[in-house]
């Protein structure tokens, strides 16, 4: 609009504003678009890296121990969690002892 009117504007020039207005905009635009496209990047790498981890589950009607990977965690599988583990999905604790977490 600013663009518009500027155009019948009695100063010469006027629509140097608005058009550098625009490019401002324009290029602010393009940085957070690049920054955001560089951390979901990043994130999906992540996430792709976490999902490739291998868990210790016990499964089945007799409870054997099976190892498997964190994608392929289902609901009712009991979790054994060693020290340096990290928790692959939302739980519940069942037993502990001594246990700290950061």
């Amino acid at each position: 609009m600013s663009l518009g009117l500027s155009l019948w504007s009695e100063v010469p020039y006027k629509w140097l504003e608005s058009i550098s207005i625009y490019f401002a905009v324009l290029f602010a635009g393009m940085i957070a678009s690049l920054c955001d496209w560089s951390k979901e990047k990043q994130f999906l790498n992540l996430r792709a890296e976490i999902m490739k981890e291998q868990i210790t589950v016990l499964r089945g009607q007799y409870g054997t121990t099976q190892s498997i990977l964190v994608s392929d965690l289902v609901v009712g599988d009991i979790v054994l969690l060693q020290a340096g583990d990290r928790v692959p999905a939302d739980c519940f604790l069942i037993e502990e002892m001594d246990m700290t977490v950061d």
